[in-house]
């Protein structure tokens, strides 16, 4: 899968994601962190592009900068891990 998008009309970045492993169903703690790991990385890919200021602008009254989204996602992961595996 590709993702194309341009930035501020400078031209534009691609993405390339590999197909998605099997859905959720990792039962043992290993493989729960590998698929952790593989969302870690998938995410990062994603914001690669982006500058500090991208990251840390407010683009609407309604929304969050995008790097508090990604604290807060870093946040649930560890009370998923936390209330589900240790």
């Amino acid at each position: 899968m590709q993702l194309r998008r341009t930035v501020g009309g400078r031209g534009s970045w691609v993405v390339r994601v590999s197909a998605i492993s099997a859905p959720a169903q990792a039962t043992t703690t290993d493989e729960i962190a590998e698929r952790l790991i593989e969302a870690r990385r998938r995410t990062l890919l994603l914001i690669e592009p982006l500058s500090e200021e991208q990251l840390n602008k407010v683009y609407s009254p309604l929304l969050s900068p995008l790097i508090w989204d990604l604290g807060h996602i870093g946040n649930f992961e560890e009370l998923w891990l936390v209330e589900n595996v240790g």
